[in-house]
């Protein structure tokens, strides 16, 4: 669920999943690496439109603040240790879904 409001529109949180096109949304990304790095790179899509990660925010990691290295609107970078074949989990808040309804793609 968010902790922010779903639309820049409407100042209110209620707490719930922010399912709308257009919307700000949170999301918790669970993966396990195929390779060891230092950085990773996060992009989702509806069909063939990105979400929007122009004002993305993250919760914090295991060694403290997740620092942004590098950010557009399809997609940003963060420092983040992981290690081929081991489990990793990201928190990200306020991106913007795509206008288009459908399954996203992460």
């Amino acid at each position: 669920p968010s902790s922010l409001p779903c639309r820049i529109d409407v100042n209110l949180v209620t707490g719930l999943a922010c399912e709308g096109t257009g919307s700000f949304a949170s999301a918790v990304i669970t993966f396990t690496a195929t390779r060891s790095a230092e950085l990773v790179s996060i992009q989702a899509k509806v069909g063939d439109e990105s979400y929007d990660f122009t004002n993305a925010r993250f919760g914090v990691g295991i060694d403290g603040p997740i620092v942004v290295t590098g950010r557009s609107q399809t997609m940003v970078v963060i420092e983040m240790m992981v290690h081929n074949g081991v489990g990793a989990e990201i928190a990200i808040h306020n991106i913007q879904n795509p206008m288009t309804p459908g399954q996203s793609t992460w």
